[in-house]
């Protein structure tokens, strides 16, 4: 069988899947909230050999010249999505089912009609927004998360902005006698096109750059909704947790994943840990309105903590980390960051060892340390770790554009952190400092969930 029908085969199989799993048609004229039954595991693996399997296919069957021109022009798409958001189109279209003419769309938003026009058709053409009948245009599939209401739209204007822009000066940095070889916040393609002296999170606490922070807080809900962050919570085998098991949230700002994790397991026991200020917030304002039966039945305890500086709370089952091997210090200061999201892949390995070697101190012999982040991979097998799931054949071991989001996240933290998201052997070797070892690697969305044990302890999976 030739590679092109190997991945034709591939993707009628995981069609196949995605079809058996759902019990509506998948069209992109729907404007329906996200369908629950494309999270599942199944589901989720299909859709990344569908997404690598076609990226795959495209560029083995059409002229190279052809595929080149197209991603030389690919910067098109997220600056016409900045401009529909930044003019709320999408919100302009919520309550218009026939749609609207764009004389009209141009009118409410106080733009030239002729230069939305073409702006809508790229991205109709690109299957955001649905051209109906020449010029009259509809909310669609894609669209819809793009609403004012939604974080993905706030993601949207932080990535085509201050990203986007910052990127331009990635090879002007990379060549810089002095940014090139840094690795300091402040040393970054964001410094050489902002021309701000300080990192970007010390920007973001600025007069200056306030909004703008202010708004990458709330991007990073968004960040959480699209890679399905809170997948953890059917791929980890809670349930087998014995009643009143101790999980202890560490730096998980407001609790978004604990409260969930509550709901789902209501038989064990949680404690938040964060910073003074996020740790009051959590407290008195957001779960006594979002899950006061919780604080109730006294569920749910609130500790604050510096987790470089000190210890978590001592004896815990499970000590849970989403992206706390990921944030720079300066940013942990700042009010905005409530949902304690971006955290170790801005962390340079020092800080990550002492973060992880300060909650190795308080664990007993069958806890377990959980990390969630993105676990990248090569895009070759050879020396690749043991456990690290390879996607089949002939697609690239690591998904390619199946996983994409993991190599663009990483391009993001060069660019305005200097920073970056870690491969397996990475997480081993982090941990092998503190004295953990690696357990086991589970898949939770986009991300992955590095399970640490102490390195002398028996490591049978703590929830199988």
């Amino acid at each position: 069988m030739s590679q092109l029908s190997k991945l034709l085969a591939l993707i009628n199989n995981a069609t196949k899947v995605i079809e058996a799993q759902t019990s509506t048609d998948l069209s992109l004229d729907k404007t329906t909230t996200e369908n629950d039954a494309l999270s599942t595991p199944e589901v989720r693996e299909a859709i990344r050999i569908i997404e690598g399997a076609c990226a795959q296919l495209v560029a083995s069957v059409a002229r190279p010249s052809h595929t080149i021109l197209n991603k030389i022009f690919a910067y098109s798409e997220p600056a016409c999505i900045r401009a529909v958001v930044t003019l709320k189109v999408p919100d302009l279209l919520l309550d218009e089912p026939q749609g609207l003419h764009v004389s009209e769309i141009a009118r409410r938003a106080n733009v030239d009609q002729g230069k939305l026009a073409r702006i809508m058709r790229l991205l109709a053409t690109k299957h955001c927004f649905r051209e109906v009948k020449p010029d009259i245009f509809v909310n669609n599939r894609l669209s819809i998360q793009l609403l004012s209401t939604n974080a993905l739209s706030d993601l949207a204007l932080h990535i085509t902005d201050e990203v986007a822009k910052s990127a331009t000066m990635l090879i002007e940095t990379l060549t810089d006698p002095d940014m090139g070889p840094s690795y300091s916040p402040n040393k970054t393609p964001f410094n050489k096109y902002s021309g701000y002296p300080g990192s970007a999170f010390e920007y973001f606490g600025t007069d200056a750059g306030l909004a703008k922070g202010a708004r990458f807080g709330r991007a990073m809900k968004g960040w959480g909704q699209g890679i399905a962050a809170l997948s953890v919570i059917n791929e980890y085998p809670w349930a087998k947790l014995p009643p009143g098991s101790i999980v202890d949230d560490l730096g998980g700002g407001d609790g978004s994943i604990t409260m969930e994790l509550y709901k789902a397991h209501p038989h064990l026991q949680y404690i938040l840990q964060d910073l003074p200020q996020v740790i009051s917030r959590a407290e008195n304002e957001i779960w006594p309105t979002q899950a006061p039966q919780a604080l109730k039945d006294h569920k749910i305890v609130f500790e604050p903590v510096d987790f470089l500086k000190e210890t978590p709370v001592p004896g815990c089952d499970i000590y849970y980390l989403k992206n706390v091997m990921s944030v720079t210090p300066c940013c942990s200061k700042l009010s905005f960051f409530k949902d304690g999201f971006l955290r170790s892949h801005d962390w340079p390995n020092k800080e990550c060892i002492q973060i992880l070697s300060n909650v190795r101190a308080v664990m007993k012999p069958g806890s377990r340390v959980l990390v969630q982040e993105y676990v990248l991979q090569h895009t070759t097998s050879e020396g690749i770790d043991a456990g690290v799931k390879i996607a089949p054949e002939p697609l690239l071991p690591n998904y390619g554009e199946g996983r994409i989001n993991a190599y663009n996240l990483d391009l993001d933290m060069m660019v305005m952190a200097n920073s970056q998201e870690r491969y397996q052997e990475d997480f081993a070797k982090l941990g092998e400092e503190a004295g953990l070892k690696i357990v086991k690697v589970w898949d939770s969305g986009d991300t992955g969930l590095v399970e640490f044990a102490i390195e002398d302890a028996d490591i049978g999976m703590k929830g199988a």
